[in-house]
């Protein structure tokens, strides 16, 4: 009751402020209102369940935990391009679309240790639901860890970062060539305060939901990743790319490679063995980040000749406001020469509106990129893409802008 007469005031006292404040800061008010209501409920009926720490949680107050989330990216994307493939004359393309709607349980089951992580996807395209996160892990007393089922292997940084915590609406394009996505299998990993590293045996690049007589699935997949934070004292600080005002300076490298080999699984399976290798670097700051990233990958089929493609990551962002953050990013393909395709260099720019403060559970995000090249000159360059608003065409300078609300629970 003490507490309860305590928090009764403050209550009072946040009500009267959120009147007086500019729409901005509302927002801001409301958290810190209904944060205060939520720790005075915990405190009068002592129940371990709730909202807290930002998830929905039913638990026996033992090691049985389950966590309630998820999360929805709507947008409009518009398209403008010199010419379409049908010939016609109308060069704009636009509409809604619901790009991610989420819903996710994680926890931890019969002891602390062991855990558990169902991600599921509710926005596919012919309107089924299908399973992206399904994984289980065991963590020991020294932080080292064992893991089990589909998820995304330990590979490239941009990849890793969540969908909701990217500083544009969407991933780069270098990302969607050379990311291994989501990939069945089983891994080992460890950190202390400054080093983490892991390793995976999958399925291979892209083996979202396969069988395993799949031939897009990898007869043996192999990855490894390591990252050392030089400044800082939490690796969380690196779950997103943002870095808020108030906030210290921080860095973070790291390294990946990935070897994977095919053509004995499934019918009608090619052939080939790929090499992969990344390598980036993320500095923050006090209201500000940048982020470069390399990736490398060489594709050596059974029959034919070999080829080298790259490409390169450089992004950037700075708050100019408490709310309002400015970024831009420059991406580049860089395939192999051998058989004559061009570079893809793509410009991106844009803002992010956080309407709850240094949180992503409310924001505003919208962007233009400037597609510089053709993508029909790039035969590796993924065309048409909804997500990344790149469609077919050969003159180049094609523009797409992007504007995206997103809610997390």
């Amino acid at each position: 009751m003490k507490r309860l007469a305590l928090a009764v005031p403050s209550l009072v006292l946040a009500s009267s402020t959120f009147a007086q404040e500019t729409d901005s800061s509302r927002a801001y008010a409301a958290e810190l209102v209904a944060d205060a209501a939520n720790r005075t409920s915990l405190a009068d009926d002592g129940s371990p369940s709730g909202y807290k720490n930002g998830k929905f949680t039913l638990t026996d107050g033992g090691p049985n935990v389950l966590n309630v989330g998820g999360f929805l990216q709507a947008r409009y994307l518009g398209n403008f391009r010199q010419d379409r493939p049908d010939g016609s004359h109308d060069t704009y393309t636009g509409g809604f679309q619901i790009q991610r709607a989420r819903l996710k349980l994680d926890g931890t089951v019969w002891d602390k240790a062991l855990s558990y992580n169902f991600l599921t996807e509710l926005s596919g395209k012919d309107g089924t639901a299908q399973i992206l996160d399904a994984e289980g892990r065991y963590t020991f007393e020294n932080k080292a860890y064992i893991r089990f089922g589909q998820y995304k292997p330990f590979f490239n940084r941009e990849e890793l970062v969540s969908d909701t915590f990217q500083l544009t609406v969407e991933r780069s394009v270098t990302n969607a060539i050379f990311s291994m996505t989501r990939s069945q299998g089983m891994g080992i990993g460890w950190q202390n305060e400054k080093f983490r590293v892991g390793a995976d045996i999958t399925d291979g690049s892209n083996a979202l939901n396969t069988s395993f007589d799949s031939p897009k699935e990898a007869d043996f997949a192999i990855n490894a990743r390591g990252e050392w934070m030089w400044k800082g004292d939490d690796f969380k600080r690196f779950n997103d790319f943002t870095s808020w005002r108030g906030q210290g300076y921080a860095g973070l490298l790291g390294a990946g490679i990935d070897y994977e080999t095919y053509g004995d699984t499934g019918g009608g399976a090619v052939e080939k063995q790929l090499l992969k290798a990344t390598a980036d670097v993320s500095i923050e700051g006090d209201g500000w980040n940048a982020f470069a990233a390399f990736i490398w990958q060489e594709t050596e089929p059974d029959a034919g000749e070999n080829t080298n493609d790259f490409g390169v990551v450089v992004q950037g962002g700075l708050f100019v406001t408490e709310q309002c953050e400015l970024f831009a990013r420059y991406d580049v393909i860089l395939p192999d020469n051998t058989d004559g395709p061009d570079d893809f260099n793509s410009v991106t720019a844009g803002l992010t509106y956080y309407v709850s403060p240094k949180s992503h559970a409310f924001k505003l995000t919208g962007d233009v990129v400037w597609y510089i090249d053709p993508e029909s000159s790039t035969a590796i360059v993924p065309a048409p893409s909804t997500s990344l608003d790149l469609l077919t065409d050969s003159a180049g300078n094609q523009v797409a802008f992007r504007l995206q609300a997103q809610i997390v629970f």
